[in-house]
């Protein structure tokens, strides 16, 4: 799959979403706003196959976690 998915809660303002590889080192960073989504979905497609970790900020909370990538 060449996307992920995040729940969003109904976030309105900032999103900012961090992803690292399984080395510690960054691989993608990017903002956006929403207007009260549901899902977040992030493209994944130029990312080799692997286990990631992310962090999202939407406002005061943050949310982190871990996907794997599988082609």
């Amino acid at each position: 799959n060449d996307k992920i998915e995040f729940d969003m809660d109904n976030i309105i303002g900032t999103i900012s979403i961090k992803l690292w590889n399984s080395a510690g080192i960054e691989v993608k960073y990017g903002t956006m706003l929403s207007m009260a989504q549901n899902k977040l979905e992030v493209d994944v497609s130029q990312l080799p196959t692997g286990l990631y970790l992310f962090t999202l900020k939407m406002g005061e909370k943050l949310k982190s976690g871990k996907f794997v990538v599988e082609r």
